[in-house]
């Protein structure tokens, strides 16, 4: 958890006052408020706590309703033989990009990274022709060169 101060004068005791927010990194179920605290602006040891307490706080879970996006289905194409980028580039236009993000790897089983896409080819897919597809689809396509005899 991270905490933020922000610091106040208060003009009629001559004093600062320090207010910390808490902010909650994503997913926590708990996170501590801190109460202000006051500090006199004089230094004074004395003078310089008026009180600190610590709540916790439990935040309701929100349901999480599908989105129209998360819901939309589309048939996913035979893509068996097609020039890798050009097939995830299909992929986008028949989703309208909502499925942005494909992945791919060497069908051969040499572990080679396709970075220019285009000089790689379709021998697989891991959803099959006419399976219904959407957003949380996770599409992998099994490539080699496009000089290499697909496996």
């Amino acid at each position: 958890m991270r905490l933020a101060g922000i610091l106040l004068r208060n003009p009629i005791k001559g004093s600062i006052v320090v207010v910390f927010a808490a902010m909650a990194a994503a997913g926590c179920g708990r996170s501590a408020v801190p109460a202000s605290t006051t500090v006199p602006a004089s230094g004074s040891a004395a003078e310089t706590v008026e009180s600190t307490s610590v709540r916790q706080v439990t935040p309701d879970p929100e349901p999480v309703a599908p989105t129209a996006e998360s819901s939309r289905l589309w048939a996913m194409p035979n893509l068996v033989g097609s020039n890798l980028q050009k097939a995830q580039d299909q992929i986008q236009k028949l989703t309208g990009n909502p499925v942005f993000i494909t992945r791919s790897h060497d069908a051969t089983g040499k572990k080679r990274n396709q970075v220019v896409d285009s000089h790689w080819k379709v021998c697989s897919q891991n959803i099959a022709p006419g399976s219904q597809i959407s957003t949380q689809s996770n599409i992998d396509f099994g490539a080699v060169k496009n000089e290499e005899t697909c496996p």
